[in-house]
C-alpha cells in the first residue's frame, strides 16, 4: 500500500524496471488515472491509499474524509448540590473535540498498452494440451501394437513353440506379419481406437499360448506345496498316534476329520495331476495354478 497526499484528481504511471528483458518493444506497463480527489473542508490535500490488487481487479483507492466531531456524550448533573464549604473548581479550558477518519472508495480509470485476453490464452493453452495427450496415448497404442508384433514373433520360436500347434503358430505369424505390413502402411497415422483394435485382435490369438506357457510355469511349484502340506499334515497325525505330546490336546474325533480330509485333498490332487499329465501342452490346461492353492487351504 502507498500514501500520497492529493487535492485532485491524479495519474499513477508503470514503467518496466529492465526493458530489455520484455518480450515487446512497449515500456510502459500501464496507466492508472485516480478520479474523484477533492480538498478537505481547510482547503488542503487528502491522504489517498493505494492497495496493490490482482491483474484482471480494479484497484481500489480510499481517501481519507472530513474529520468530524463526535455528537456529544453530556448528560445533565444529577445528585447532591455541592458542598458550599468546598473550593471554588477552576475553569476548565473548551474540552479538545474528537475526530473520526471516513474512508472514500474513488474511481480508477485504467489505460493498458497492450490488453491481454487471460482466458483466450488459457483455453487455448488447454486445448494444445489435450491435443499433445491425445497424439501421446495415439503414439502408446502404436507402439504397443509393433512391440507385441516383435515380441510374440520371437517367442513363438522360443518359449512358446511347446504351447501352440505348428498349424496355428503358422496361423498366428500371418496375423502379425499383416499387422505389421498395415502399420507402415494404411495404419501409419490410424487413430487410438483403431491401434487398441488391432491389438486385441492379435491378443484372442495370443493370450491363450501365454496363459498356457504361464501356467506350466506355476503349476509344478503348486503342486510340489501341496505335496509338500499333506506330507506335513500326515506327519503329525502319525506322532498324535504314536502318542506325541506336541498334539495330545487334541481330540480324537477331531483328529481323525483331519486326516480323512487330508486324504480327501490327496486324491483329489493326484486325480488332477493324472489328467495333466495326459493333457497335451497345447491344449488348455486342467487345472489352474491359483485352483491348487486354493484346494490346499
Amino acid at each position: 500500500m502507498v500514501s500520497l497526499y492529493r487535492s485532485d484528481a491524479f495519474q499513477v504511471d508503470a514503467r518496466y524496471a529492465l526493458p530489455n528483458t520484455v518480450p515487446h518493444t512497449t515500456t510502459t506497463v500501464g496507466s492508472w488515472r485516480i478520479v474523484g480527489v477533492s480538498p478537505n473542508a481547510e482547503g488542503q490535500p487528502r491522504k489517498v491509499k493505494i492497495k496493490e490488487a490482482p491483474p484482471q481487479q480494479e484497484q481500489p483507492m480510499e481517501q481519507d474524509g472530513e474529520s468530524q466531531p463526535p455528537p456529544s456524550t453530556e448528560q445533565p448533573a444529577t445528585g447532591a448540590p455541592a458542598d458550599p464549604a468546598a473550593p471554588p473548581a477552576k475553569p476548565e479550558g473548551p474540552p479538545k473535540p474528537k475526530t473520526k477518519t471516513i474512508a472514500t472508495e474513488l474511481v480508477v480509470e485504467e489505460r493498458l498498452p497492450i490488453v491481454y485476453d487471460v482466458q483466450k490464452f488459457t483455453d487455448v493453452e488447454l486445448a494444445m494440451q489435450a491435443a499433445d495427450l491425445q497424439e501421446k496415448h495415439k503414439a502408446d497404442a502404436k507402439n504397443a501394437v509393433e512391440e507385441y508384433v516383435y515380441e510374440m514373433r520371437d517367442k513363438l520360436s522360443d518359449t512358446l513353440v511347446e504351447f501352440v500347434t505348428e498349424a496355428d503358430a503358422e496361423a498366428f505369424r500371418a496375423h502379425l506379419t499383416n499387422t505389421e505390413d498395415w502399420l507402415y502402411d494404411e495404419g501409419e497415422d490410424a487413430e487410438r481406437p483403431v491401434y487398441e483394435q488391432r491389438l486385441g485382435e492379435l491378443r484372442k490369438y495370443g493370450d491363450p499360448i501365454v496363459e498356457r506357457y504361464r501356467e506350466a510355469e506355476a503349476r509344478k511349484p503348486a503342486f510340489d506345496a501341496f505335496d509338500t502340506a499333506i506330507i506335513r499334515a500326515r506327519k503329525a497325525y502319525e506322532d498324535y498316534v504314536a502318542g506325541g505330546e506336541a498334539h495330545a490336546h487334541i481330540d480324537s474325533a477331531d483328529m481323525e476329520k483331519v486326516i480323512n480330509a487330508i486324504e480327501e485333498k490327496k486324491r483329489w490332487l493326484d486325480e488332477a495331476r493324472h489328467k495333466q499329465e495326459r493333457r497335451a501342452k497345447t491344449e488348455p490346461p486342467v487345472v489352474f495354478a491359483h485352483e491348487i492353492a486354493q484346494k490346499q487351504q
